[in-house]
């Protein structure tokens, strides 16, 4: 099992606290989740020509074996700032 925190950002446009884990029960399998809470800025990374930004937590996992893939994802308190400059 591989774990790793990442809290860190190279923009005042991003900003993440995660934590999540990887893992390789069997050959062909994996398996991981990811928890915690991001702050973005779409229009301060130059993904988008007009302000957007939002926050809130997210939670994901996903599975992948050769006979079947799951994969969840839930954002949790999305708030959304289309007038941030």
């Amino acid at each position: 099992m591989t774990k790793q925190k990442l809290g860190f950002s190279q923009t005042t446009a991003l900003h993440l606290d995660l934590n999540g884990n990887f893992e390789m029960p069997e050959k062909n399998s994996y398996s991981g989740n990811l928890k915690g809470q991001f702050d973005i800025d779409l229009f301060g990374l130059q993904l988008m020509n007009k302000p957007f930004a939002g926050k809130g937590s997210i939670e994901s996992n996903f599975t992948y074996s050769p006979k079947e893939i799951n994969a969840s994802l839930n954002l949790i308190d999305l708030i959304q700032n289309k007038n941030q400059k």
